[in-house]
């Protein structure tokens, strides 16, 4: 949110750099894992076989579930996010005022 870098510095490519990881990455919802046989059914009709599962769901902002965190919620949670971070702390810099610094734990 420094403007250190622009977003399209810090972006990359999935389909260009997970092929060369030997990373298979499908983007489909999961509708029944079976440890025992280690596989993965799709939602897409495909079942997949692993010998290692990673399930990154990654993060669910809430803050409309804190009350009153949703009035004003700067976050550098994800890219645009951080790009209207870095718009905010430009209008800080302008007309200096209060500011709150905090994190909410599962909300």
């Amino acid at each position: 949110s420094t403007r250190m870098r622009t977003p399209e510095d810090i972006s990359i490519s999935l389909t260009e750099i997970l092929p060369r990881h030997k990373i298979n990455f499908v983007n489909s919802k999961a509708t029944r894992l079976d440890p025992g046989r280690q596989t993965l059914k799709l939602e897409n009709g495909e079942t997949l076989d692993y010998d290692y599962l990673i399930i990154a769901t990654g993060p669910r902002l809430a803050f409309d579930e804190v009350p009153g965190a949703n009035k004003y919620p700067v976050s550098v949670c994800t890219t645009p996010h951080a790009s209207h971070a870095a718009i905010e702390v430009d209008k800080l810099q302008e007309d200096p005022g209060p500011v709150v610094v905090g994190s909410m734990q599962g909300s």
